[in-house]
């Protein structure tokens, strides 16, 4: 039976024979229509109603109520099969309502308009954020993708039957025509819901490479579309640079010429306990670190200055670094300690991106570095002593470090020109007791010192690990080639 007019596609109801029938309510017609559009005609197609996002509850009542108090304006969009396009709710919501719905038909040749029809209007219905667009565009772009098949295919059906030639598939030609169609595409796609080629192109990555959390996290706006995909960036990056430091690693272990010395020693656990067990008292020049920032973690300043007055030699400097929140807080711990003196704060100015401490209202461009030293002065040993004039600057100027290796990550520029003021060099010992991804034991290396690093965080440790022996082994390589430039 059929329940659609062939041209208007107006809802079709029997004409009521007997004139008596008109004083039954709307809402009985309705819901006879209803039985009989279940069992015959409506038709849902999984793949187009979950692709619909999920109204809440408090949306979904409020729509209920619109429409039961002035009706349905949108109407119900079906194909020429009667399978419902567009309005899976509102068709829902005028089931429970026994309220007549509005249909108008659209129909398509071909299949694949059909499913881009639905994305479309699924983007231009619904309030849906930059990453939700985006979602909605990867799924156009398998619709372009077998577009661009199909063309293939029929070209290529077309020249086996005319006889012509072809460049031959997996060319130079056909790669090149290839990333220039992933290009076009890309802006084919993004175009259609409104988004930039750039930002679709993060989205891609997130919804291929990213953690079902951080889709979850963008669908509900609780993060950034370029925060989550530095995230996954990064840890790509970081994955490369561990696969090839084990390579290089694995290759130098063969050497006959591979430096084994102890010049460096890591140790995996908590400060207190491996220092305890492997740091002799008076044997440290320099301790260079940098402890977390969080609230948290303040009382670890008490155990960073425990140890420094057992492990420095006299006149051995502590320099830490620290968050501008908490200075008064961490300087009253650290000079609390019998035996150390505070001597200086050296300013490390910032020259990437500002950061904001929205509590204090201010834009960070700079951050501290406390100096201490075990007893009233620097010891004569450091370099910073060798002759008259050596002195540190207060104010160094870093670069921003790309953090790829560990979410903390410093430059080495401040460690490196610190370690050249306060450690001697060759027998100068330089201790990290927070290594974090080694970045203080590789600018040891890189000064020729004599480095010991401590993390508990056990795949931080591995990072650390490989970098700093990937640059000890660099500085020796680099030694050995002047003595032989030398001689």
């Amino acid at each position: 039976m059929n329940f659609f007019k062939n041209n208007n596609n107006s809802y079709n109801e029997k004409e009521n024979e007997n004139k008596k029938d008109q004083n039954i309510t709307n809402r009985t017609t309705a819901s006879s229509s209803f039985n009989q559009l279940n069992s015959l005609i409506i038709t849902i197609n999984p793949e187009y109603s979950e692709s619909v996002r999920p109204l809440s509850t408090e949306e979904y009542e409020a729509l209920k109520n619109s429409i039961h108090e002035k009706g349905l304006h949108l109407p119900i969009i079906i194909n020429q099969d009667n399978v419902i396009l567009d309005g899976h709710h509102r068709f829902q919501i005028c089931k429970e309502l026994n309220i007549k719905p509005r249909f108008e038909v659209k129909r398509f040749d071909d299949p694949l308009d059909e499913k881009e029809f639905v994305i479309e209007i699924n983007v231009k219905r619904r309030q849906l954020n930059i990453f939700q667009k985006g979602q909605e565009a990867y799924k156009l772009e398998d619709i372009e993708k077998e577009r661009a098949r199909q063309r293939q295919l029929s070209q290529l059906q077309h020249v086996k039957n005319n006889y012509s030639s072809l460049v031959p598939i997996g060319t130079n030609d056909n790669n090149n025509k290839e990333q220039q169609e992933k290009g076009k595409t890309a802006e084919i796609v993004s175009k259609k819901v409104g988004i930039s080629a750039r930002n679709y192109y993060r989205i891609k990555t997130i919804i291929e490479e990213g953690t079902e959390e951080q889709k979850k996290r963008l669908e509900k706006g609780q993060s950034k579309i370029n925060k989550e995909y530095e995230k996954i960036r990064k840890d790509k990056k970081r994955q490369e640079f561990l696969e090839q430091m084990k390579l290089l690693e694995s290759k130098r272990d063969n050497r006959s010429d591979n430096k084994k010395d102890d010049n460096c020693k890591l140790y995996l656990g908590d400060l207190l306990e491996e220092s305890a067990k492997h740091i002799l008292d008076n044997s440290i020049d320099l301790i260079f670190t940098d402890p977390p920032y969080d609230n948290d973690s303040i009382p670890l300043y008490d155990d960073l200055a425990r140890l420094a007055i057992r492990v420095l030699k006299p006149g051995g400097s502590l320099v830490t670094y620290l968050g501008q929140y908490a200075l008064p807080e961490i300087l009253n711990k650290i000079i609390s300690t019998e035996g150390l003196k505070y001597q200086w704060l050296v300013a490390v100015e910032h020259t990437g991106h500002s950061t904001a401490y929205h509590g204090n209202r201010v834009f960070v461009r700079w951050k501290p570095l406390l100096l201490f030293t075990k007893g009233e002065k620097i010891s004569e040993n450091a370099p910073c002593n060798s002759y008259v004039g050596n002195y540190i600057y207060d104010l160094i100027k870093s670069s921003p470090p790309d953090k790829i290796l560990h979410e903390w990550e410093q430059s080495t520029k401040e460690a490196e020109y610190l370690i050249s003021k306060l450690a001697p060099e060759e027998i100068g010992v330089v201790l990290d007791p927070f290594m974090g991804s080694g970045t203080t034991g590789k600018a040891a290396m890189m000064l020729n010192r004599k480095f010991i690093g401590i993390e508990k965080d056990e795949e931080t440790f591995e990072i650390a690990s490989i970098r700093i022996n990937h640059q000890q082994q660099q500085e020796f390589e680099r030694i050995k080639d002047e003595k032989e430039a030398k001689t």
